[in-house]
């Protein structure tokens, strides 16, 4: 192998620097998109919930799911 000759130049890309630049590549953006059950601005209103907001909620569900429970059981007793 000899360093010097034009073949070996040529394998190694050596003296081509002022012809071609290295090509720069594009930063990749983040963007917010909807998904099927959900549109960007869903998403972002329980994004922005507080926790207290989310426990009431919480507990109102299982307060409908007991009722709803007691309901079905009452009406299997009779």
């Amino acid at each position: 192998r000899f360093a010097w000759t034009v073949v070996y130049r040529r394998m190694h890309k050596n003296g081509i620097t002022e012809e071609v630049a290295m090509k720069r590549s594009r930063r990749t953006v983040k963007h917010n998109r909807g998904i099927v059950g959900a549109d960007i601005a869903t998403i972002a209103a329980r994004r922005n919930q507080t926790a207290a907001v989310r426990t009431q909620a919480r507990l109102a569900a299982i307060q409908k799911a007991k009722t709803e429970k007691k309901e079905k059981e009452s009406k299997k007793t009779k």
